[in-house]
């Protein structure tokens, strides 16, 4: 079987950026980097291994979702969470979207697929 493509949608984009920039705003530029070098990794660890993390029940525009996953990633006292799908038939892992633990969750309005 050929390696499952990684995919990083817009979304977890901005949120990354987001995330980036809050962290270097706040002078934490060493940290900011460390938590994106933490976040890739993981990843491309979703990637090799999309059962990865914990289920996670996601419909987006009317229409559930399988193969959805939360992952949870740890850096220091707190962390990171991020959300991923398996898209099987087309042998790729989608990241979603991205949040800090002390956000109350996810910004799925954004969140929306074309055909």
């Amino acid at each position: 079987m050929s390696q499952v493509k990684l995919i990083i949608t817009r979304l977890a984009q901005s949120d990354l950026t987001r995330i980036y920039n809050f962290l270097t705003d706040v002078g934490a530029t060493k940290q900011a980097n460390a938590v994106m070098q933490l976040l890739k990794n993981s990843f491309v660890a979703s990637q090799d291994r999309p059962n990865n993390g914990k289920a996670y029940d996601l419909s987006v525009d009317g229409k559930t979702l399988k193969n959805v996953r939360e992952v949870f990633v740890s850096y220091r006292k707190s962390g990171y969470s991020y959300l991923f799908w398996h898209d099987e038939p087309n042998n790729q892992i989608l990241i979603l979207t991205v949040k800090h633990f002390r956000e109350n969750a996810y910004r799925l309005d954004w969140l929306t697929f074309t055909e």
